[in-house]
């Protein structure tokens, strides 16, 4: 799937390194942390409310970073928001 996607548009950092790197071998060792991750989440989410801005899926971005603090370490790799995410939709 990945090949398919990474010869389309669909192509993007995560696709090509993250992915393959560090998630799907359960490597989890990328050398940047939930904690840096979440704190650059924060650091965008009070950018866009001092600009006024209303903007639904980074609302979203922010809870699900905001809330993997309870179940994902601050030291653990942010890549482990995937595996997070996985095992949230595979439950619905």
């Amino acid at each position: 799937m990945l090949e398919g996607i990474n010869a389309g548009s669909g192509r993007s950092g995560v696709t090509q390194v993250n992915l393959p790197t560090w998630v799907l071998n359960g490597a989890f060792d990328s050398g940047f942390t939930m904690k840096l991750m979440r704190k650059d989440v924060r650091l965008g989410a009070d950018v866009i409310a001092d600009l006024g801005l209303a903007l639904p899926m980074t609302a979203e971005t922010v809870r699900i970073w905001a809330e993997s603090a309870d179940t994902i370490a601050d030291g653990e790799d942010f890549n482990r928001i995937v595996a997070l995410q996985l095992e949230r939709t595979s439950k619905d």
